[in-house]
């Protein structure tokens, strides 16, 4: 029986942080990131032939200025994560690089100077989701001054979007109101 998929998600973040427990706040935000963005993975559908070989990695950048504690959250669980059959490989790039050889970019830092069609691209803030992001990984507080991520996203972005996003990762997502004359 498969577990519903907003269950697993709050279960990865719950092991993520307990897993580490001398974490700072700010650590533990940035490995439940990680946990997500790895999850995230498992709910995008690219279509044939835009991945290579069926045992070749998916690819998951993260573009920051300087060090960054996500890039190396995932990096600590790419040596013993795998999506699917495939391998994890995690980059992190300076912004102002091309995004090359990335299937998930995940910006916390300048924005990238492109990207290619078929690339899921995930921002850190809602603002930067009008620029170039498809889905927005965002931090809310809670009315107990604790902190809730979410995925929020852009309908008409990702009607356009070489990749699909499962019907279940769909329902989890916080859609953007549509802003007038946005195409429908």
């Amino acid at each position: 029986m498969r577990l519903p998929l907003q269950l697993l998600l709050v279960s990865l973040a719950l092991l993520a942080s307990a897993a580490q427990p001398a974490l700072s706040a700010s650590e533990r935000e940035a490995a439940i990131r990680a946990a997500f963005l790895y999850r995230l993975s498992f709910f995008v559908h690219w279509p044939e032939g835009e991945l290579a070989d069926p045992g070749a990695p998916i690819s998951v950048c993260v573009v920051a200025a300087g060090e960054s504690e996500v890039f190396r959250q995932l990096e600590l669980g790419a040596r013993r994560w795998k999506i699917g059959e495939r391998p994890m490989r995690v980059q992190l790039l300076a912004g102002g690089a091309a995004l090359e050889g990335c299937h998930i970019a995940y910006i916390e830092g300048d924005l990238p100077a492109a990207r290619l069609p078929g690339q899921l691209v995930v921002v850190e803030s809602m603002a930067r989701l009008d620029g170039i992001g498809d889905l927005a990984l965002v931090a809310t507080r809670t009315e107990d001054g604790g902190t809730r991520l979410g995925f929020h996203a852009d309908r008409q972005r990702l009607a356009r979007a070489r990749f699909s996003l499962s019907s279940q990762l769909m329902q989890l997502l916080s859609f953007r109101a549509e802003r007038p004359g946005d195409p429908s």
